[in-house]
């Protein structure tokens, strides 16, 4: 018997991580007064504002993704668990490009924090404090300045689910949202997977070229 995530603990594993790190991916949002949260291959979705979760002027758009599929093929749910698997731990280390700062040398000025600037009244030349950074450092932009990222879990394993190729761990990851009454569906060739128990949606995309 399956037990299911907490939902904000849900939506937070669904969010933007590791490789796939984006700002405005890396928080649950709300979306048309539902929970939402995306990685961009993957989407959870919860009826109803779950707390923690607020609006967000930077939220991605999502469409119709999380409208009900109305025609689709069903998926045993029990089989899907064990295709896929458990998914497997992210990690967490310092960023290798600021080493876990947060920050890097600024590429406008060199990390020098100046700039020089050609006087369009006398012609001279005149070093400026370099507008675009702090002190000759700029904001990190693989680890958004938090100083550390989520590693992927090593080795990617791929599922073949009616014509699409799936991620395993992206479908295992949204499996811990649902106990033992989802209905899992599949549409028309390529299209996502559908996971739905009437409170909770999960989609995953499939993959390309696998």
């Amino acid at each position: 018997m399956y037990t299911r995530m907490d939902a904000i603990d849900w939506l937070r594993q669904t969010c933007a991580r590791g490789r796939e790190f984006r700002v405005h991916l890396a928080e649950p949002f709300l979306a048309g007064g539902n929970s939402c949260a995306t990685d961009g291959h993957s989407l959870a979705f919860v009826m109803g504002q779950v707390d923690g979760v607020v609006a967000r002027s930077n939220a991605p758009r999502i469409g119709n993704f999380t409208a009900r599929l109305k025609r689709g093929t069903k998926v045993d749910l029990g089989r899907l668990r064990a295709l896929v698997g458990a998914p497997q731990p992210h990690t967490e280390q310092a960023c290798v490009k600021c080493d876990g700062t947060g920050r890097v040398p600024c590429a406008r000025c060199g990390g020098t924090g100046q700039r020089d600037f050609r006087c369009d009244v006398c012609g001279d030349g005149h070093a400026c404090r370099c507008p675009s950074c702090e002190g000759g450092k700029a904001a990190c932009a693989e680890c958004s300045r938090r100083g550390k990222g989520a590693v992927d879990p090593c080795g990617k394993r791929f599922v073949g689910i009616g014509d699409a190729t799936f991620d395993a761990q992206k479908i295992a990851e949204i499996l811990t949202g649902f106990g033992d009454t989802a209905m899992v569906q599949v549409g028309a060739p390529f299209d996502p997977i559908y996971i739905d128990d009437r409170e909770r949606r999960g989609i995953v995309m499939p993959v390309a070229n696998q």
